[in-house]
């Protein structure tokens, strides 16, 4: 297992790598780009380090071929596919999985109130220590 100053470094260092990688005119990233997905897999990495047998994948989008799925994936070491998951977190969050879950089967009303719900949930990943993964 890192330790927390040796994973504290680490991560900066990623983040550093996965933000300078953003388009400066679009404020979005290029298309395909290996440096940012690897940076990702990289933070995956530094998390089952930290974190060990109590990490957790999930998806704030569920789709027709993922709502048979548990909401959230415990991690047991496999390979993790470019786009396969959204975030990652320490620990199961039951709290979480209800507010997507909630997003789900709600009746889409507009974007000022699906946009609160994806803020929220964004939120309480950030709360419980995870980390949303960049794609691209």
């Amino acid at each position: 297992m890192i330790n927390p100053e040796g994973f504290k470094s680490r991560y900066k260092e990623i983040k550093k790598l996965q933000l300078s990688r953003a388009n400066k005119d679009t404020m979005g990233f290029d298309e395909a780009d290996d440096i940012l997905n690897d940076a990702t897999l990289e933070m995956i990495e530094l998390f089952r380090e930290r974190y060990d047998k109590d990490l957790w994948f999930g998806n704030v989008n569920l789709y027709e071929e993922t709502r048979t799925k548990p909401v959230l994936i415990k991690d047991s070491g496999q390979k993790i596919h470019n786009f396969e998951f959204s975030f990652m977190i320490p620990c199961f969050d039951i709290e979480l999985v209800n507010m997507i879950i909630d997003r789900d089967l709600s009746d889409y009303e507009g974007i000022t109130k699906d946009y609160a719900m994806v803020k929220g949930i964004i939120i309480r990943i950030s709360d419980i220590g995870g980390e949303h993964l960049h794609w691209c």
